[in-house]
């Protein structure tokens, strides 16, 4: 039981931060797993030609060829608190529209309003100050540009054995709650739901959320 425990802290500490062989292991495994609610909240941000995207957390970044393939002139930045996982994905996406860096995880290092489209996928529960962030994505976003999340519901995530390592669950009112807090506008909220492979090799039944959030002019 205590070996079963060290494995699952193991994991959540992966899944938090991948680091080393084991984080690009884990990362392929996310890749996976996340791929049909990486696709439902790219489809969400309505990609236009010249569409400047910001990605906070792209892990290896294997999602962003398909992505820009999606639109014309499309510029991608990810950022991630993870260095093994800028260096690899600067490793897997070579096109010169792309840049990825590695961030403290709360401050976004660019100027107000300098991109068109933002998002982010199962990283919410790792939000160390969400307020702050919050206000962070909403400062970097141009007026009437769109934000999209989407992140397992706390329903599904409040039973899995690796939550202990400072996993933070949402349902739709709290994160609602959260974006309003930062003057957000939530424009739509899709409850969706998946047969994915868990982090632990299982098949499991996934519900999960898709919001489209705007800035206001």
């Amino acid at each position: 039981m205590e070996e079963k425990k060290m494995d699952m802290d193991l994991l959540g500490k992966q899944l938090r931060c991948p680091e080393g062989e084991t984080g690009k292991e884990v990362a392929k495994r996310m890749n996976t797993s996340n791929q049909d609610m990486i696709e439902n909240c790219i489809q969400a941000l309505e990609i236009k030609d010249d569409d400047n995207i910001l990605e906070l957390g792209p892990g290896n970044g294997l999602h962003v060829n398909e992505l820009l393939d999606l639109a014309n002139n499309i510029s991608f930045t990810g950022l991630d608190i993870s260095e093994g996982m800028v260096e690899e994905a600067k490793n897997l996406v070579t096109s010169e529209k792309t840049a990825f860096q590695h961030f403290d995880g709360t401050n976004i290092p660019f100027e107000a309003n300098s991109f068109d489209k933002i998002f982010t996928v199962n990283t919410i529960y790792f939000w160390e100050q969400p307020e702050k962030y919050a206000a962070e994505i909403k400062r970097v976003l141009k007026p009437k540009g769109i934000f999209t999340i989407a992140f397992a519901d706390s329903s599904f995530m409040k039973d899995l054995p690796f939550i202990a390592q400072g996993f933070e669950l949402y349902d739709e009112e709290k994160a609602s709650t959260l974006f309003k807090s930062v003057d957000l506008d939530i424009v739509t909220v899709s409850h969706k739901s998946d047969i994915a492979i868990s982090k632990t090799g299982d098949k499991v039944n996934r519900k999960y959320l898709v919001f489209q959030i705007a800035k206001p002019e």
